[in-house]
C-alpha cells in the first residue's frame, strides 16, 4: 500500500475526525432539534429527520476523502513511472556524448586544427541531454552540407570518410530525441495528476468546512454549545496549503563531465 503525501495524511485526519464526530453525535442532538424546530412545522409539513441529515453529511465527507486518496496514489505512481524514460534518456545522452566524443577524436586525427570547426564541441561537452541533442544535431548538419566541403586531411592519403562514426552518431541521437519526447510526455502526465489532486484538495477543504459551519449551527439549535467548539478543532490544525508547490523531485542522474581530450599529450582547445 502507498504512503500518501503529507498534504493528504493532514486531511485525512481532519476530515475523518469531523465525519466520526457528526457520525458519534447524531443521537445527542437529533431529537434536541425535532423539539426545537418541530414546534414550527405547519400544515403537511414534516420533521426533518435530524440524525439522517448528520449521517449524510459524515459520509459525503468520507466519500470525497476516498476520491482525493485515489488522486494522490494516481500523482505518485505517475512519478514513479516517470523514472523510467528519466533513466532512458540519462543512458540515451551518455551514449550521444561518446560518440561525440570518439567523432571529435577521429576529426581531429583527420582534419588537425580545423577539427573544432567541423565538430564543434568543447571539452565539456554538454550535459544537459536537450542541449547534447542539439549539438549532435548539429555536428551532423554540418558533415552533410554540401556547400561546406570537409577540408583536406592534414596527412597525405588519410582517408576522410568519417561515415561509420557519423552513422553511428546518428543513430544514437535519434534514440536520445525520442528519449527526451517520451519523458516529456511523462512529465506532462505527472504535472496533470498533480492539477487533479490539488483541485481535489481544494475542494475538500471548502467542504469541511461547509459541513463544520452547518454542524455549528445544529449543536447550537439544539443547545450544545460543547459540541459546537470541539467540531471546530480539526480546523485548527494547520495543513499544508493545497497552493504550495510539490515536494522537488529527486535529483536527476546527470550525464557526467567529459574527459578533455588529449593529442600526444596536448588538449585541445575548448570551444565557445
Amino acid at each position: 500500500m502507498r504512503t500518501p503525501s503529507k498534504m493528504v495524511v493532514d486531511r485525512q485526519r481532519s476530515t475523518l475526525d469531523v465525519a466520526n464526530f457528526a457520525a458519534e453525535n447524531v443521537d445527542k442532538v437529533a431529537s434536541e432539534l425535532e423539539s426545537v424546530l418541530g414546534r414550527y412545522v405547519i400544515d403537511t409539513e414534516t420533521v426533518p429527520d435530524f440524525g439522517l441529515v448528520q449521517t449524510l453529511m459524515a459520509r459525503f465527507l468520507e466519500t470525497r476523502l476516498e476520491q482525493l486518496v485515489l488522486r494522490d496514489e494516481e500523482q505518485i505512481d505517475q512519478q514513479t513511472a516517470e523514472m523510467v524514460p528519466r533513466r532512458q534518456r540519462d543512458e540515451a545522452a551518455a551514449r550521444v556524448r561518446d560518440r561525440l566524443l570518439v567523432l571529435r577524436q577521429a576529426a581531429v586525427a583527420h582534419f588537425g586544427d580545423l577539427s573544432p570547426e567541423i565538430v564543434p564541441i568543447a571539452n565539456s561537452t554538454a550535459t544537459v541531454p536537450e542541449a547534447l541533442w542539439r549539438q549532435a544535431k548539429h555536428t551532423l548538419v554540418r558533415f552533410n552540407d554540401p556547400d561546406r566541403p570537409l577540408p583536406p586531411p592534414i596527412v597525405e592519403g588519410l582517408p576522410t570518410d568519417l561515415t561509420p562514426w557519423l552513422r553511428d552518431l546518428e543513430g544514437a541521437n535519434d534514440e536520445l530525441r525520442d528519449a527526451l519526447d517520451n519523458l516529456s510526455a511523462a512529465r506532462a502526465r505527472t504535472a496533470s495528476a498533480y492539477d487533479l489532486k490539488t483541485g481535489s484538495m481544494s475542494a475538500l477543504d471548502r467542504e469541511v468546512r461547509s459541513i463544520v459551519r452547518v454542524l455549528e449551527g445544529l449543536y447550537g439549535l439544539a443547545g450544545r454549545p460543547e459540541l459546537a467548539e470541539s467540531v471546530r478543532r480539526p480546523l485548527r490544525r494547520p495543513i499544508k496549503s493545497s497552493n504550495e508547490e510539490p515536494a522537488a523531485a529527486p535529483p536527476e542522474n546527470e550525464v557526467p563531465e567529459p574527459e578533455p581530450i588529449a593529442l600526444n599529450g596536448v588538449t585541445s582547445d575548448p570551444v565557445n
